[in-house]
């Protein structure tokens, strides 16, 4: 986001258009719980150290991991797409490290997470600590009374994902087998008791350790996945170049129904900068994956607003939707109010008109991309009788966006801003969606206005 950290100049911009659309999104999990079961002893456990353990001990002993993930933010008709976990070798004692197996295999029976701390014991926890009510044990799946049929844990025999994990650092298991793990989980959470992580077991001293989600490097389970449309065609879709959040700063979203007579319904899904998903206290609802579903009525209205809380944080904003909506930002902070109309989905780029008078007035322009793949953008600077001044090229995520006031951007030919009139035109090979907006100071104080932009 342009100037952000530095002058707090901000706005927000919202772009409409109708084009047959099927999108994937994308959640990113850690563990709701992790645990360790010890060979060594039925009443060893490791809830809440810093490791997850695969493997054989340098005594022997056998020790396996499981942890499992909500996936309650995954709509139940999703289709699930893409699956991957990456976990980061964390292990202490690794310093001559050889490459060993180690798999997931899908849990079959629910397991606990006690208090246990095995993180002081020998290894950084290799050796395990005392279980506690509730803990998954070698013999137990909760400490003390209830057990798995089969000691060291109740799992398919098939692994649903192998890697070779060799020196500390981070390693990724993806397959489809992984993929119909959360498809089946999705579709009945009641069978979501995650995965158990199995090492080498043939050899001593194999044992690998995987940051936990208590440490500073948890597992990042990723999802990919395409929202069912409930047989409704959600050929609509309305974007937000630009979208904020945090201390001082909060983003209205108003969506408005012109049909008087049918409902409209629509998916909002929020995302970084980069095109992650953006988690965000919406009307004091939290969506950890940025994700809102909606029914607006006929003729009727629905309003979302941030909490203004938390790390300002940046990105953009997508409303798909059976029929056409129509849309209005009011975007606010310190700086005052912005508010910004719907405008078009730019299919091949846009030029826009850019004023500057050194701090004093500033132009600025963002671009998002709607598209899952990264575009690059090809900016011109042109002078008021048309005449190129200079080129830049910037590269707008999949899914993301970028701000930038028109004399940050890395120009080829240095261009004077103390005093200058003219427009900036950009070329995609995809469909943008794009605002200006102009910044003015005046005795002291930021004035924000929107500035037309003609799409091409």
């Amino acid at each position: 986001m342009f100037g952000l950290a530095k002058t707090f100049h901000v706005f927000v911009a919202f772009s409409l258009t109708a084009v047959t659309l099927t999108r994937a999104e994308e959640a990113q999990l850690n563990p709701i719980k992790d645990n360790t079961l010890y060979e060594a002893s039925e009443s060893l456990s490791n809830a809440v150290g810093i490791g997850a353990f695969a493997g054989r001990t340098g005594v022997g002993d056998i020790v396996r991991g499981v942890m499992a993930f909500d996936l309650s933010g995954i709509p139940a008709d999703s289709t699930i797409d893409a699956v991957s976990l990456r976990l980061r070798q964390t292990n202490p004692n690794n310093n001559l490290p050889l490459a060993r197996t180690v798999s997931l295999h899908r849990l079959n029976r629910d397991w606990g997470e006690g208090t246990s701390d095995g993180t002081l014991g020998q290894g950084g926890g290799g050796a395990g600590g005392p279980a506690t009510t509730g803990d998954a044990t070698w013999l137990h799946t909760f400490f003390n009374d209830q057990f798995w049929d089969n000691p060291g844990g109740d799992f398919a025999a098939a692994a649903s994902a192998s890697a070779q994990v060799g020196g500390n650092g981070d390693y990724v298991w993806e397959s489809p087998e992984m993929t119909a793990d959360v498809q089946n989980w999705v579709e009945n959470p009641e069978a979501n008791f995650g995965w158990l992580l199995r090492g080498d077991e043939s050899a001593v001293a194999t044992a690998k350790r995987f940051g936990s989600r208590e440490s500073g490097t948890p597992p990042v389970l990723v999802v990919q996945y395409t929202p069912a449309q409930n047989g409704m065609d959600f050929s609509h879709a309305a974007h937000f170049p630009q979208f904020a959040n945090g201390e001082g700063f909060f983003s209205r979203i108003s969506l408005l129904n012109p049909d008087a007579e049918n409902s409209v319904f629509a998916r909002v899904v929020i995302r970084t900068d980069e095109g992650d998903p953006f988690p965000v206290v919406l009307n004091g609802t939290f969506a950890p994956n940025g994700i809102v579903e909606l029914e607006v009525p006929p003729a009727g209205l629905r309003v979302f607003q941030t909490d203004a809380a938390g790390i300002l944080e940046t990105g953009a904003a997508t409303v798909t939707s059976n029929a056409r909506l129509g849309g209005v930002v009011v975007f606010g902070g310190t700086f005052g109010l912005a508010g910004v109309v719907a405008v078009e989905e730019f299919p091949r780029g846009f030029r826009g008109p850019v004023e500057a008078w050194g701090v004093a007035v500033r132009t600025g322009v963002a671009i998002q991309n709607p598209g899952d793949e990264e575009v690059i953008v090809e900016l011109e600077l042109l002078d008021s009788e048309g005449v190129v001044l200079a080129t830049a090229e910037v590269g707008v995520p999949a899914f993301g966006n970028l701000a930038r006031f028109v004399d940050e951007l890395d120009w080829d030919t240095v261009i004077d801003f103390s005093e200058f009139n003219g427009t900036v035109r950009a070329v995609a090979e995809t469909p943008l969606g794009a605002v200006m907006i102009q910044n003015r100071l005046v005795d002291g104080i930021s004035q924000f206005a929107t500035l037309p932009v003609l799409g091409f």
